[in-house]
């Protein structure tokens, strides 16, 4: 995978794509375990922005956590590597923010900052300006009754931060929105994966 250096973090440049612990095969629904990923293609989408080429997966809940929900823990991410929590993502948006940083009260609202999406998502294959290399690619994401939703136009991205198995903290970004947004997500949802690097 293509890594990039962000202020004091290392991310993926590019989304997990990995269904080697078994999620592609088990059944994805609104009752527990949330264990099971897809892939899917920008063929699936009638969005505004259909251009990237490569399959994508997004992933339930406890798929991406690999079956053991951990904040902060590895999930599927490689050796070295783990799911990122809220705070490092608040950490990425504070450090690319051209108004806030990271301690602003801002990021308590849910849409957050002035430009973060705007310089995280793809100059190529969206509208953004991909200014620190992110490369954020709108495939959208995954109902659990297996409909896809938001491609071309949208992507939500896991945090391992989490309330309860069915309240778990993820960011959005979408087409023509500049900033980022938060919210909470139910973890039979399927969405993208982005490691970022331990420390």
């Amino acid at each position: 995978y293509k890594t990039v250096k962000i202020g004091n973090q290392c991310w993926f440049a590019e989304n997990l794509r990995y269904p080697g612990n078994g999620c592609l095969s088990n059944i994805s629904d609104t009752t527990a375990p949330h264990n099971a990923c897809r892939m899917h293609t920008a063929s699936l989408g009638t969005g505004t922005y259909l251009s990237w080429t490569e399959p994508q997966v997004t992933y339930q809940f406890e798929a991406a956590m690999n079956f053991s929900p951990v904040q902060g823990g590895q999930g599927v991410c490689p050796s070295g590597w783990h799911i990122p929590t809220d705070t490092e993502w608040r950490e990425l948006e504070g450090y690319i923010d051209s108004t806030y940083d990271a301690n602003a009260s801002v990021w308590n609202t849910i849409g957050w900052g002035v430009d973060t999406g705007e310089k995280l998502k793809s100059a190529t294959h969206w509208d953004g300006t991909d200014e620190y290399g992110f490369n954020a690619l709108p495939i959208g994401d995954r109902l659990a009754d297996d409909n896809v939703r938001n491609i071309g136009d949208g992507a939500t991205f896991w945090t391992s931060t989490f309330t309860n198995i069915d309240s778990i903290r993820v960011r959005r970004l979408y087409t023509v929105n500049q900033n980022t947004f938060y919210s909470y997500y139910v973890g039979y949802g399927g969405n993208s994966i982005r490691c970022i690097v331990n420390q």
